[in-house]
């Protein structure tokens, strides 16, 4: 699953970022040099459909560059520590990804861009047909104070009523936590979005969590040093991903993008495609993936007020905008516009 302090010195190297990134995009055919842009993710799922789009289609060799290591982890903290260790230049990520800086314990990680919202869905029993049957019942949830917990746990609380459920917190992929159903010691999992339900599992998918619910939990992170020392190569990155996500939006590509986050994360094709239809052409259409590959900062905000009320986030002064730098992906923006 996918979910889990500035320094006042870090305005200082902000505004020494935006200077450096406003340099001049290379033009592609000058590039002779392809760089490679070292990748982590939270896994392999929706979150990381623009990237699979970008290397089918063909977006980063029309934008010169490359991506070298791709580094499955889960956890925030070893999403982090790979960006700030330099083994890893970019991370597909989620909110809990900042907390490190919010609480002040490091400057060396920036948001540059968008993958997601937070497609997450409440499975349960066949026989459970109402969220009303889970009262007093357990679900199990993402690891306590991760960003997708609490999300997820506004969500079900507003779904069956604070106070009116329990649950036990687990890390791991959703095939660690489906069984727990079967063995009698939940009544109801939290998974990411998409996921395969086999018949004779006898689940389903009760309720979507967040449709048209104004939050967002899939920040595009970057080492400032690599953003740093180069620039050029996280512009040509940042421009074959927004275009990926921005081909993923257009309705007449819907065939072909489901097919293709079919065959990437082994979802079932008729989940993928139905996945499609409520986020993508539904009520989360523009959030997953965001248009042009940006972060919903509003979204983005309320996800932070969510951890600060929480108590993750102590720095109850943390600016969620002091994280964001959007100079690289305006750059890449008119890149994209040159590959077709």
């Amino acid at each position: 699953m996918r979910c889990c302090s500035r320094m006042v010195r870090a305005t200082a190297v902000v505004a020494a970022l935006a200077v450096i990134s406003l340099q001049p995009v290379a033009p592609i055919a000058a590039q002779s040099d392809i760089p490679s842009v070292n990748v982590a993710t939270y896994g392999k799922g929706a979150g990381e459909w623009c990237m699979y789009i970008a290397q089918q289609k063909g977006y980063f060799d029309q934008a010169k560059v490359k991506i070298g290591q791709w580094l499955v982890v889960f956890g925030d903290p070893n999403i982090v520590n790979a960006l700030v260790s330099g083994q890893v230049d970019m991370a597909v990520s989620s909110t809990g990804a900042i907390l490190p800086v919010a609480n002040g314990q490091t400057d060396q990680v920036v948001a540059i861009g968008g993958s997601e919202s937070y497609p997450v869905s409440l499975v349960a029993a066949d026989t459970i047909t109402s969220p009303s049957q889970l009262v007093g019942k357990t679900i199990s949830m993402p690891p306590k104070n991760t960003s997708l917990e609490i999300i997820g746990t506004r969500q079900i609380d507003n779904l069956i009523g604070a106070g009116k459920w329990s649950a036990i917190y687990l890390g791991g992929a959703d095939d660690t936590h489906l069984p727990l159903i079967g063995a009698g010691k939940v009544q109801g999992v939290l998974v990411n979005d998409p996921v395969t339900l086999e018949p004779d599992s006898h689940l389903h998918i009760i309720a979507r969590l967040n449709g048209g619910q104004a939050m967002f939990n899939g920040p595009l992170m970057a080492s400032k040093k690599f953003l740093q020392t180069n620039p050029q190569a996280a512009i040509r990155f940042l421009a074959a991903f927004a275009k990926g996500c921005n081909f993923i939006l257009d309705p007449k590509n819907k065939a072909e993008a489901v097919n293709i986050l079919s065959s990437a994360t082994g979802v079932a094709h008729e989940s993928s495609e139905a996945f499609y239809d409520f986020y993508v052409a539904g009520p989360q259409r523009g959030k997953t993936p965001p248009k042009d590959a940006r972060i919903d900062s509003a979204g983005f905000a309320n996800t932070i007020q969510a951890m600060k009320d929480a108590g993750v986030i102590t720095n109850k002064a943390f600016d969620p905008k002091s994280v964001i730098d959007n100079s690289y992906l305006d750059q890449a923006l008119k890149l994209a516009a040159t590959i077709h």
